[in-house]
């Protein structure tokens, strides 16, 4: 239901354009939502990849956390997997381990590591 009312956009568009706030939630949301092959694949592609991953780089830690959940899930498909990796996400999970932004004690911020 919430493929055929454009959620999923809605909330890209919150994760590129609203608040830090905004950001947690909607990140959050695609999470939730990506543990759903058939959604995770929709979720890709509306476009969700590039924000998610934007999200790692600029938002405060919450949102980071849960845009690393988001991408876990969605990397549970092969084909998905390669569209994380076009759109840029080793250098910045690699810049993330590096600072500490990732707990690699947390099992779902390893989890997103090891799946790509």
């Amino acid at each position: 239901r919430i493929v055929q009312s454009s959620g999923i956009e809605a909330l890209v568009k919150l994760l590129e354009e609203g608040s830090d706030g905004a950001s947690v939630e909607a990140a959050g949301a695609l999470w939730n939502l990506g543990a759903t092959l058939e959604i995770g694949k929709h979720i890709v592609e509306s476009g969700a990849v590039p924000a998610l991953v934007q999200t790692l780089k600029t938002r405060p830690l919450a949102a980071k956390v849960q845009a690393a959940g988001a991408l876990r899930n969605l990397a549970i498909l092969n084909i998905n997997k390669i569209k994380l990796c076009e759109y840029g996400i080793m250098p910045v999970l690699i810049e993330m381990l590096c600072s500490g932004d990732l707990d690699i004690n947390d099992d779902e911020q390893l989890g997103l590591v090891v799946k790509i």
